[in-house]
């Protein structure tokens, strides 16, 4: 108790010694702001300091000057939030007149108190968010923050508690200190009474250059088009863009864009060329897929000739979430924890090079069913133009008189999924309340098995009678908190290599959802369904990206099998696939003749030309694969290139090529054009030749 009383008589002692400088007595308020201003800068700067050290052997390879830079970056993009925080706190002190005086200590401390707590909650929880995605705090808040299956999985996956207190106490600590150190919260004793220290015209005229300085920050540069998050991008190296980036900047940009509805512009985060060039040069790629018509206000509808007889079979989708290849045995996986896939692949059609289109679920369903590129910002679930009219595998076969439905073992509403697909092709939507008395619940919703096996006796109803049927099912046991029945498989041994990013309970989660999918074909290949079917397994997303690269590439290879046997023999296809390919591929072994305005391509057809494989990194960054190519859009006009080693799949960097730029204007194009089409509500195969585009 005496060395916390002396402690605190010198912290008095010292404060008073600041207050009677000359300085502080004429510039107050002014003086008070800055360091305001330090301490919000110097949360940030910490954080990103720890990144930096916990993250030092991704980032050694970099120059001192490269890691100048990230500092100074960071630096800039925090001024933006700290830039607008500010503003009304200067404006608050330049304008309050004095009569306000008892409240002004009040105002300021809850004010300043409420943004210390505000960043230091943020940049603490975005340790545990980097440590999980590998990239900072982005869109991903937003779009799940109000879902109750993502809010229970945190609870139970992460120290929350210890997180509290952390924060709690490094938020006294900063409190502390306002109270004790600024002068915007210090009220001298004048004559036995407590009075706010005074702000005379010099502090004003101060006061005044720091509103202006607000303004700067705001925008963090003097030209013409201020900063966004995309300003990030620095360096070749992913890890060191990302500790350069700031989550809170991140997060605030993407909810303006949502709250004023204007979704971020593909020509925000990429180059563009211009409307005609790439319509133009879509319309190209399109060609070698089919014959384009005239006669819709799609200028890409296409008129597709499978070159097979037309058999309705029925057709079984299972989009199967972090299905991610470094786990898949027959694709050289470490560890191997898929012998059900890979059993089912020996018997199937498998595709070593099938890429993901993002990182997300919903980036995996927009590509797998609708062959819709990645879009930045908002997915086209939640965008009011595709609600209705929007083109769906579901919508084409049920123009052929398909039954369709949906089996989700979660929530519906959760990424808008129930009202989408209903309002586009499918007739059932069914979700966790459809399920009663579930064989598991995990906090995501009924498990696999119970979506397995209520898909097999609806199949069964629908043969009995006589109906095709397309069904999309789509898993969620390889969620955190990695929980799953006992009883169905031997965990691996404790010493099992555990790839970066990965969790013991989750590998042995990986191979929970690997039996339940081997049960079903089990199950089916007994059924009265199973010869006129074909089955479709893909992955949903890339998981766990890690690796410097600008697009961890390799991170992005899913699991994608297609089980007709039938119809197919058994064959490993090593050309470039993506899942905006699955749809179209589909609808090739269906037969006959069909309108498309998909941007993938038949993988099964014999012409490669029309080919590629587009992805998105953190929904702003794109790249495309074409054969052995790689090529990122840089957000700042420049490419990079890399090349594939055939010996060991790794992508080494690579002079940029007349090809490059070739594959770069394509995936630019491709985007423009989607985004128009949506924009315009004209992705669909409609003959209406009276609206041109």
């Amino acid at each position: 108790m005496k060395l916390y009383l002396t402690i605190k008589r010198r912290l008095k002692d010292c404060r008073k010694y600041i207050y009677d400088t000359h300085i502080m007595q004429v510039f107050p308020f002014s003086m008070g702001m800055l360091h305001y201003l330090f301490f919000c800068f110097m949360i940030f700067s910490v954080f990103r300091l720890r990144l930096f050290i916990e993250r030092y052997e991704d980032i050694k390879n970099l120059s001192l000057a490269q890691h100048l830079e990230i500092f100074w970056m960071g630096f800039r993009l925090d001024g933006v939030i700290v830039g607008y925080t500010s503003v009304l706190l200067v404006l608050f002190l330049l304008l309050f007149p004095r009569r306000w005086e008892k409240l002004h200590m009040w105002v300021v401390t809850i004010y300043t108190s409420l943004f210390y707590m505000i960043f230091i909650t943020a940049e603490i929880s975005s340790i545990y968010f980097f440590r999980y995605f590998d990239f900072r705090p982005n869109y991903l808040v937003l779009d799940h923050w109000k879902d109750f299956q993502l809010v229970e999985t945190v609870l139970e996956a992460y120290p929350v508690p210890l997180a509290a207190i952390a924060i709690a106490c490094l938020f006294a600590g900063v409190f502390y200190q306002q109270k004790l150190f600024s002068p915007l919260c210090y009220r001298p004793i004048v004559n036995g009474q407590q009075e706010v220290l005074q702000s005379g015209w010099k502090d004003r005229s101060a006061l005044f250059l720091i509103f202006l300085l607000c303004g700067l920050m705001q925008r963090g540069t003097v030209d013409h088009r201020a900063l966004n998050p995309s300003a990030s991008a620095i360096t070749k190296n992913r890890v060191a863009n990302e500790i350069a980036n700031s989550g809170v900047f991140n997060v605030v940009y993407e909810g303006i864009q949502r709250v004023s509805t204007k979704y971020i512009p593909v020509k925000s985060v990429i180059p563009t060329l211009g409307e005609e060039d790439a319509i133009a040069l879509v319309k190209d790629n399109f060609g070698k897929k089919g014959t384009l018509t005239n006669d819709s206000s799609n200028p890409l509808v296409t008129h597709v000739f499978t070159e097979r007889p037309r058999k309705d079979m029925n057709v079984v989708v299972i989009v199967m979430e972090s299905l991610a290849a470094k786990l898949l045995g027959t694709l050289g996986g470490n560890p191997a924890v898929s012998p059900e896939f890979d059993r089912i692949a020996e018997e199937s059609v498998l595709f070593e090079n099938c890429y993901a289109t993002g990182e997300r679920t919903i980036q995996g369903l927009e590509a797998v069913l609708c062959s819709f590129p990645p879009l930045p910002g908002v997915g086209i679930v939640r965008r009011p133009q595709a609600k209705t009219g929007f083109t769906t595998l579901a919508s084409v076969l049920k123009e052929r008189g398909y039954q369709t439905m949906f089996l989700y073992g979660g929530q519906g509403i959760f990424d808008h999924k129930i009202g989408f697909f209903l309002g586009n092709g499918y007739d059932t939507f069914l979700e966790e309340k459809d399920f009663e008395n579930p064989i598991y619940k995990s906090p995501w919703g009924a498990s696999d098995e119970d979506l397995y096996q209520r898909g097999d006796k609806m199949f069964t109803q629908f043969t009995k009678e006589k109906k095709p049927f397309f069904c999309t099912i789509l898993t969620s046991s390889l969620h955190s908190p990695w929980v799953y029945p006992e009883g169905r498989v031997e965990p691996m041994p404790k010493d099992v290599y555990i790839p970066p990013g990965y969790e013991y309970n989750e590998i042995n989660n990986f191979k929970y959802a690997d039996w339940a999918l081997g049960e079903f074909f089990k199950t089916v290949k007994k059924s009265n369904y199973y010869k006129n079917t074909i089955f479709v397994v893909v992955g949903d997303h890339g998981v766990h990206l890690r690796g410097n690269e600008l697009i961890p590439v390799n991170e992005y290879r899913v699991g994608a099998i297609i089980h007709a046997p039938n119809i197919l023999e058994p064959v490993r296809i090593t050309r470039t696939a993506s899942q905006l390919d699955i749809a179209p591929t589909i609808l090739g072994l269906l037969g006959g003749t069909y309108r498309s305005t998909f941007f993938g391509t038949d993988i099964f057809r014999k012409d490669k030309s029309s080919e590629y494989a587009l992805m998105v990194y953190d929904k702003k960054r794109y790249g495309i694969v074409y054969e052995s190519m790689f090529t990122v859009l840089g957000e700042k006009g420049q490419n990079y290139a890399y090349r594939r080693n055939s010996n060991n799949g790794k992508w080494n960097e690579a002079a940029c090529s007349e090809d490059d730029k070739k594959n770069a204007d394509l995936a630019s194009s491709i985007l423009q054009v989607a985004e128009k089409l949506l924009q315009e509500k004209k992705y669909h195969i409609n003959m209406d030749i009276s609206h041109p585009f």
